[in-house]
This record gives structure tokens, sequence and C-alpha cells, in this order.
């Protein structure tokens, strides 16, 4: 399995320690991780998959991820807490495209689901790994793995503990 992972700080950290992906997609920050000390994610991978460091991406069109995929001939693109929308055409390209996502959906879908289900007093969340479709967190559930919500959780903690679910679930899933 070929992967490019498209992930920002935090998830994408435990992205990084469960796949050994041929290429990251992420932004550049421009202050630390406000919701609990990371390591940005450019320095986090280029220290645990030192082979990463020249196909980090931080400045990059679909044009350009469009020639990386076929250049690294990636086959799967592992998605954590990304802040775009696939076209098509890079949807198209791929085997297989996963999202993991911060919450049991179908509820609490969307950019800030975390912060959703506390405002709502949920009793419990999750991670949901899904294939990536037209529909905004829409696809076809591929696994879930459900925590409870402690009543001293902040949106802080809650992410902390949901990163680490996430990393079970990618490496379930994958």
């Amino acid at each position: 399995m070929r992967v490019a992972l498209f992930a920002l700080t935090g998830f994408g950290n435990r992205a990084i320690d469960a796949v050994h992906a041929q290429a990251l997609f992420t932004r550049r920050e421009c202050g630390p991780y406000p919701y609990y000390p990371e390591v940005n994610i450019e320095i986090y991978a280029k220290f645990k998959n030192p082979g990463l460091g020249q196909h980090i991406y931080t400045d990059y069109s679909w044009y350009d991820v469009e020639f990386i995929l076929r250049s690294l001939k990636i086959d799967t693109i592992l998605v954590c807490t990304y802040d775009k929308i696939f076209p098509k055409k890079i949807l198209s390209m791929v085997s297989t495209v996963i999202n993991i996502h911060p919450s049991l959906l179908p509820e609490y879908k969307g950019r800030n689901p975390i912060k959703a289900v506390l405002d709502a007093g949920g009793k419990k969340t999750g991670v949901t790994a899904h294939v990536i479709t037209d529909e905004v967190d829409g696809g076809k559930i591929l696994y879930q793995q459900s925590i409870p919500i402690e009543v001293n959780d902040t949106e802080g903690t809650l992410r902390k503990k949901l990163s680490t679910v996430a990393y079970e679930v990618i490496k379930e899933v994958l």
C-alpha cells in the first residue's frame, strides 16, 4: 500500500504513528497547536519518518497533488482532520480514499464535530473511518470506535483522547 496522508497537527501526528506514508500534505501552521501540547506535524513527520522529509508539502495546488500522486504511485489517500474538500479528479486517481473523522457519523458532520458534541451535551463520541465521496462526511462507514465524554472534558482533552482513538482506528482499517 502506497499512502498519501492529508492531515493537520493533532490527529495527523497519530496518523503518522499508525501508517508509513509516502507523502504528507498539510498546511504551514503559524503558531502552536491550540488544544494541547503537540509537535507541529511537519517536524513530527520528519522525526518519525525521516524518508518522508522530501515529500512533505505545505504549499501546493490540486494540479501539484495530481502530479505527486502519479509520480509516487500512490494508491491510497488517508485523510485526518484535513481542511480542504477533494476534487473528484483526485478522488478518482487512487483505489482507496479514507477519512478519519472525529465523531460518530452520521451525527456531527462538518468542520468541528468535537465542539458540536460538547455543545450538545453529548455523552459519548468517537472516531469514524469512512470512504470519501462527493457528499461531505457521507461515504460508507468502514469502522467506528466510541469513547465516553467525561464531565470535565474540554475541546482540548477530548481532541487528545480522540487522537489516540484515531491511531487505533487507522491501524484497524488499514
